[in-house]
């Protein structure tokens, strides 16, 4: 199993005084590393952004897949950090549109059909075929007593602990 995780507004909220972390992101991710589980990033935010919030969140530890907006306005495509590899993508308003289908069927990425995609934005959820996603609430870094995060976490571990017996 897989999980590739939106940034923000999922696991952190930016504003002008710097880079938040949503309660309970180092304890979702602690857990999955722990359990073998593969983790992967998939933001729209450009690509240095994304690289800044990797090395807080996630550190020295592997990113299955880490995807973001490449620093192009004019022609937006979507960057591979780890290959600098850049890929049209479907545009929405501006905005990239993330599916599921495409890392699914490209032949640069192949993830494991038991992928699942977490983010915030409902047109990525709409997106995406029905067994690999899971929407999560919006989060700002005012909402200090958010717990979908640790919801997500339950859920997983209670699926994880099912799939082991």
């Amino acid at each position: 199993m897989s999980y590739i995780f939106d940034l923000d507004h999922t696991l952190v909220h930016r504003d002008n005084k710097g880079i938040h972390i949503r309660p309970y992101a180092k304890r979702i991710l602690n857990y999955l590393y722990k359990n073998n589980f593969k983790v992967g990033i998939w933001s729209t935010g450009l690509d240095y952004y994304v690289k800044e919030v990797i090395q807080l969140l996630f550190k020295d530890r592997p990113l299955s897949i880490a995807l973001a907006r490449s620093d192009n306005y004019k022609n937006p495509r979507i960057i591979d950090l780890k290959t600098n590899k850049t890929y049209r993508f479907p545009v929405k308003d501006g905005m990239i549109v993330k599916k599921i289908s495409f890392l699914l069927n490209h032949k640069d990425f192949k993830i494991h059909k038991n992928t699942i995609l977490i983010d915030d934005l409902q047109d990525n959820i709409c997106a995406n075929l029905q067994n690999h996603i899971y929407p999560i609430y919006e989060w700002r870094k005012t909402m200090k007593q958010d717990k979908e995060l640790l919801v997500l976490l339950h859920k997983i571990k209670k699926n994880y602990t099912i799939k082991k017996t």
